[in-house]
C-alpha cells in the first residue's frame, strides 16, 4: 500500500497509511452512515430490479395500453360485454384473447405495448378484421385480456403503478448508489481499517472493520460496491 509522510513537529518525519489518519468529522457522513445508506438503497434497486418489482400492476398495464391509442375505458367495456355476451362474429377474436391471457400467464409482459405492432405476434389478420367491422383493435382487446387475466391470476402482475416514475426512481437510486459506493472510500480513516498479521514479505491485509477481515480495502475503485453487497449477503446493515 502506498505511503505518505506526515510531519511531527517541526523536524522528524513518520510514515504512515495513505488513507486518513484521523478520527472522522462529524460532517460529511462518516463511514457508518454511509454504509447504512447504502445498503438501503442497494436493497431498494434489487427489489425494483426483480420481475414482481419491474411488472406494472394490471391497472396501470390497462391504463398505458389503452394510452397509446387514446382509447376509452368504455369501449373496452363494451367490447368485452360483447365476447363475454356470446354475440356472432368473435370466432377468431376469442381464440386471440386467450392467446394474450396465456401470455400474460406467463409473467412476462413487463409492461404497455408502446405501438400497436408489438401486439402483431398475439393476434391474426382474421382477428384483426373482426374487431375492424366492430370497429375496435387489439389494443382494446388486450385490455380485455388485462382484466380477464387480473381477475383470475393476479399473481400474474407486478406492483409498478406508473412506468414513468418507475424509470425515474431507477436513475436517481442508481446515480445515488454510484455517490455512496465512492464517498465510502473518501470517507474511510484508520479508526475503519482491520490490519491483519505481516506475512514473510512483510505486507499485511488491510480490510474493513465492520467486514471482520472479509473485505479488503483495495481495490479501492470497488471496495465500496463489495462492502455494501458483503453486509446485505450476510443480513447486516450497519458498522
Amino acid at each position: 500500500m502506498k505511503l505518505s509522510t506526515l510531519s511531527i513537529g517541526s523536524t522528524r518525519r513518520k510514515p504512515v497509511l495513505n488513507l486518513k489518519n484521523r478520527k472522522a468529522p462529524s460532517t460529511p457522513k462518516v463511514l457508518g452512515e454511509l454504509v447504512a445508506e447504502a445498503v438501503k438503497v442497494t436493497q431498494e434497486l434489487s427489489a425494483m430490479n426483480s420481475p414482481h418489482g419491474r411488472r406494472l400492476t394490471a391497472r396501470a398495464l390497462f391504463r398505458e395500453t389503452l394510452a397509446t391509442i387514446q382509447g376509452s375505458p368504455e369501449r373496452v367495456a363494451r367490447l368485452r360485454s360483447a365476447i363475454e355476451d356470446g354475440e356472432p362474429g368473435f370466432d377468431h377474436t376469442k381464440a386471440t384473447l386467450r392467446r394474450m391471457i396465456q401470455f400474460l400467464k406467463q409473467q412476462s409482459c413487463y409492461g404497455a405495448p408502446k405501438e400497436v405492432r408489438r401486439l402483431n405476434f398475439l393476434t391474426t389478420d382474421a382477428t384483426n378484421g373482426e374487431l375492424a367491422s366492430r370497429r375496435n383493435s387489439a389494443v382494446e382487446l388486450f385490455c380485455v385480456a388485462v382484466q380477464m387475466a387480473s381477475e383470475k391470476h393476479p399473481e400474474c402482475f407486478g406492483e409498478t403503478e406508473d412506468s414513468a416514475k418507475y424509470a425515474g426512481r431507477m436513475a436517481e437510486l442508481t446515480e445515488r448508489q454510484r455517490e455512496l459506493f465512492e464517498q465510502i472510500v473518501a470517507s474511510i480513516t484508520a479508526d475503519d481499517l482491520l490490519i491483519g498479521e505481516p506475512d514473510s514479505n512483510g505486507r499485511a491485509l488491510v480490510s474493513f472493520k465492520m467486514s471482520n477481515g472479509s473485505i479488503p480495502i483495495a481495490p479501492q475503485n470497488d471496495a465500496g460496491e463489495r462492502l455494501v453487497n458483503y453486509l446485505i449477503a450476510n443480513g447486516k446493515n450497519k458498522n
